[in-house]
């Protein structure tokens, strides 16, 4: 099944594991946004970026007129607006696509893809049915009417359609064969399960090797079952809810512990299994309700303390989430980087700066960074806790580590424009420049170096330039707003 690319807070996803009481570890990769890298490349101010404000010049009016793009071409601005993330975007060029070739079901197909990531699942369906209108032997359509009546919980129906597939085509979508055995894991025909699990892998072959990988989950669930002497079914549900979310089957962990948990209240790991699918669904009362329980039941434990912390930052509960996540780190949470991490964020979200900005150093210290991890600690030194000497050991720390990265450069040329020492600041805003010609950044610092200096055309042309490289992201937008205040005064 495609991952569900989630833009929530500018982050994406890393690899973390835990090692839990069941002898393996609950999760082994995570697809929630509170792992993602927070520095952009671009970007100054680490928050979402805004839509940028138009420069405005009224001698030189832009006229952004769209011009008629053939079918092709629509469908390539599409895969562009796809590849990157912006699925809304990628379905307007696609439904122009399909406007130009009605008949032809390749924007149908795309159109499919992307409001499944945007999880417009009656879009997904109807255009599922359009292609198959087209070529009734299609063989994506039946995977995605599948895949979407399994993330509406409607798994009856998914095997009802997976039969009725497997029927009707000589050649189905292979992926078809594992969904139909973790459907019997989920409805306990666990000898059908195994057996279907060794037929699919020899389908999928190499071709899918997520696959493959996903069935190995579900055979090591099994394995360590038998492993376990006379050990309970309650056992195997939790293995299996382990292994649905291990393979992003989130849905499936919800409905296997339904009836476990209100049967075994006393089930701290199931309950964990169940907030984390439910934390992962972007269900995040229902995920404080299952991570409470297993609070109730196990205080001490630093798992749980993570997880209450992170899904009470989700709900806007920056100060419970910022108590729960020093529990985890003060009770030996491990990596121990990923709480710092999202700790320091949120002392910045709720404006505590100073604990914010000592983690971030923290951080720096303690792994091998890149040059954008040093973006935040810097612009808090300078824009939000006006001590830009602080930040100026911290640019030339990013210059030693990375001496030929623009970046670096312009961060050491932010840091010395900070403490008014312009000279120097004009040379490695330029030397970033010519190191990068590109990157926004440097240019706008320029225009502010201009604008202190009551260099106002200067200031206006590199606000120009910045905006012009930076169009749709928070360096663009800084320089439109400033292009039009100085414009305006």
């Amino acid at each position: 099944m495609p991952s569900m690319k989630k833009i929530l807070v500018v982050l994406s996803a890393v690899v973390v594991g835990f090692i839990f009481a069941l002898g393996d570890s609950f999760f082994t990769h995570f697809s929630f946004n509170d792992w993602k890298n927070p520095f952009a490349r671009s970007t100054i101010e680490p928050s979402t970026p805004a839509t940028p404000a138009p420069i405005d010049t009224p001698a030189k009016p832009v006229i952004d007129l769209e011009p008629t793009l053939s079918f092709q071409e629509h469908l390539e601005k599409g895969d562009y607006y796809f590849d990157r993330g912006f699925f809304t975007f990628a379905t307007h060029e696609y439904t122009k696509a399909a406007k130009r070739d009605p008949q032809n079901t390749q924007p149908y197909l795309k159109l499919m893809e992307a409001q499944f990531e945007l999880g417009n699942y009656d879009q997904v369906l109807a255009n599922a049915t359009t292609v198959l209108g087209l070529d009734p032997g299609n063989i994506e359509a039946p995977y995605y009417q599948v895949i979407t009546a399994i993330k509406q919980s409607r798994f009856e129906e998914a095997e009802q359609l997976i039969g009725a597939t497997l029927t009707a085509q000589q050649n189905p979508d292979p992926r078809l064969f594992y969904y139909q055995a973790v459907l019997d894991t989920l409805f306990d025909r666990h000898d059908s399960a195994q057996k279907r699990f060794t037929e699919a892998a020899t389908l999928l072959t190499t071709d899918y090797p997520d696959y493959l990988e996903f069935i190995n989950e579900f055979t090591n669930a099994y394995r360590e079952f038998g492993f376990a002497q006379s050990a309970e079914p309650d056992y195997l549900d939790t293995l299996l809810a382990r292994a649905y979310n291990k393979n992003h089957l989130y849905e499936f962990t919800v409905f296997k512990l339904r009836d476990l948990l209100q049967s075994r209240s006393d089930l701290r790991d199931a309950w964990i299994l169940r907030g984390f699918a439910y934390l992962n669904l972007q269900q995040f009362i229902f995920a404080l309700n299952a991570f409470e329980q297993a609070y109730r039941l196990d205080s001490q434990w630093a798992p749980t303390q993570y997880f209450l912390g992170l899904t009470y930052a989700e709900i806007g509960k920056k100060e419970d989430a910022i108590v729960y996540l020093n529990y985890a780190l003060k009770n030996g949470f491990t990596p121990d980087i990923v709480v710092k991490q999202k700790l320091a964020d949120l002392y910045l979200d709720a404006g505590h700066y100073q604990e914010s900005v000592a983690l971030y150093e923290e951080l720096l210290t303690s792994h091998a960074p890149n040059v954008n991890e040093f973006v935040r600690p810097i612009w808090i030194y300078v824009e939000l806790l006006n001590q830009p000497e602080s930040a100026l050991p911290l640019a030339r720390s990013a210059i030693e580590a990375f001496p030929s990265d623009a970046m670096a450069h312009n961060l050491l040329g932010w840091a010395l424009l900070g403490v008014r020492d312009y000279d120097s600041a004009a040379i490695s805003l330029n030397h970033s420049i010519q190191l990068d010609p590109d990157l926004a950044a440097p240019y706008f610092n320029l225009g502010q170096l201009f604008e202190r200096t009551d260099q106002v055309d200067q200031a206006l042309e590199f606000y120009q330039k910045a905006f012009e490289l930076d169009r749709n992201g928070s360096i663009g937008n800084q320089a439109a707003k400033a292009y039009n205040r100085l414009l305006t005064e």
